[in-house]
């Protein structure tokens, strides 16, 4: 009895490390688009989240050489409206592009933008589903965008190169 409990235990950790090593070694954040104003000095990274289950939390954005930027936010739209870009966000633009702080936004699951280009390119997207973008701003020319997120309890960074 007592080795049939042994057993167990020692399968179930080891499906329960195979489970973490897959899950760490498969960086769930996904970047598509990057669009920018002619200066770049305002760049937006279409992202999501290519996981089945799980959220993504960013907790950090650094442009440049680990510089924190000037302004830092998170636009969730959907892929039959996309995104802005803008020096600045007025009360309307905000509302109409659901901008928010990067820190209140969940990146939801299978929300990649290449399987919502998919779908819109097929004429199935819908407004209902969630599309992301970080959009950050910085007093000089913007080269290299560097997110920190967590999911599912591990941490990750993924680098976007600008130029």
């Amino acid at each position: 009895m007592k080795k049939w409990v042994l057993i167990i235990i020692v399968v179930f950790l080891g499906v329960l490390g195979c489970f973490a090593v897959y899950v760490k070694g498969n960086h769930p954040l996904v970047s598509g688009a990057i669009m920018s104003n002619t200066d770049r000095t305002v760049v937006a990274i279409e992202v999501g989240n290519e996981n089945r289950f799980g959220e993504i939390q960013v907790v950090d954005v650094f442009v440049n050489n680990h510089e924190e930027p000037k302004h830092l936010y998170m636009q969730v739209s959907n892929p039959l409206e996309g995104f802005m870009i803008a020096q600045e966000y007025g009360e309307e633009e905000a509302k109409a592009y659901r901008i928010q702080e990067v820190q209140n936004v969940a990146i939801k699951t299978e929300t990649a933008p290449s399987t919502q280009l998919e779908k819109f390119n097929n004429n199935t997207a819908t407004e209902s589903e969630p599309s992301y973008a970080i959009t950050v701003q910085h007093h000089e020319k913007i080269h290299q965008v560097t997110i920190h997120y967590y999911s599912l309890g591990f941490s990750y960074k993924k680098e976007v190169l600008i130029d």
